[in-house]
């Protein structure tokens, strides 16, 4: 069994280098989180359903 790296717990926007992901990425595929190698993990907005929506710790679930 191959070992791999385990996906940082927590991201934060403070940092430069996640920030500078944030903003290159375009507004279609918004930076969700980082994968195990460092690279920005994103979604496709416009490739996914558009009746899709995320919870955030500020929003109420639905």
């Amino acid at each position: 069994m191959k070992k791999t790296r385990r996906s940082p717990k927590k991201v934060l926007f403070t940092d430069a280098s996640v920030r500078e992901l944030v903003m290159r990425g375009p507004e279609s595929a918004p930076v969700i989180g980082l994968g195990s190698s460092g690279k920005a993990v994103s979604v496709g907005l416009d490739a996914e359903s558009p009746a899709r929506r995320f919870t955030t710790a500020r929003s109420p679930p639905f």
